[in-house]
């Protein structure tokens, strides 16, 4: 199986968190894919798929209004061509059984590795189903047997940053305190701490200017 994807790779992001949407666009951008546009519920999700139609939909299941599995449905019967990763996070899989069956194809945990995200989206590009490598998802599958014969991709790399870690990271190289950070994103101060202190241990580094360093080394600050 070729999992090299096409260069111009079209991607769609479906997230009602600001966070995991800069995050993952960022992300994306960086490996030369193109982020389409972003959509913050279902409704959105449909209707820029049908706009642009993407090679690939990264779709949150828990969306305000329509939600995950509504704007699934419609866009396998519509935008055929589009391939949906489905995104959740840790520990949710009461779910995944059922967007599997409704054509997803796959999933990945919004808490997976930069490097995770990337081997999913190119591996579903090239027609493989991918899983999280975590156990709680990949045990989901045992209540989906049909899906036994297609090629899985197990995808992890625990060391490695999270796209929202991208993020946060990048604002720290950029000067910024945990305050202006909580207030530009969006998010809670804790939130922001804890990515800090995640940061700080995957890069192994002991504080903030080594850490800025780092993001000024490896292009995130320019």
């Amino acid at each position: 199986m070729d999992l090299v994807p096409p260069s111009n790779l079209r991607v769609l992001i479906a997230d009602d968190h600001n966070l995991v949407c800069l995050g993952l666009q960022m992300l994306l951008e960086k490996h030369g894919m193109e982020v389409l546009g972003i959509a913050s519920n279902g409704q959105d999700a449909v209707q820029l798929a049908q706009e642009t139609i993407p090679d690939i939909v990264l779709l949150d299941l828990k969306m305000p209004g329509m939600d995950g599995f509504g704007a699934l449905s419609i866009i396998r019967a519509t935008v055929p061509h589009a391939k949906i990763i489905v995104t959740t996070a840790f520990g949710e899989t009461e779910h995944v059984s059922q967007a599997l069956a409704m054509g997803a194809s796959g999933y990945i945990t919004k808490e997976a590795s930069s490097a995770s995200i990337i081997g999913a989206v190119r591996a579903v590009a090239a027609g493989a189903a991918v899983v999280s490598s975590r156990k709680p998802l990949a045990r989901a599958l045992e209540d989906f047997p049909q899906h036994s014969s297609l090629d899985i991709i197990e995808t992890g790399a625990a060391h490695s940053l999270t796209p929202q870690e991208l993020v946060v990271l990048k604002l720290i190289g950029q000067g910024l305190d945990n305050q202006s950070i909580s207030l530009q994103l969006d998010v809670s101060i804790n939130t922001v701490r804890s990515h800090v202190s995640s940061i700080l241990d995957k890069l192994d580094v002991e504080n903030r200017t080594r850490a800025a360093i780092w993001a000024y080394q490896n292009g995130l600050v320019d």
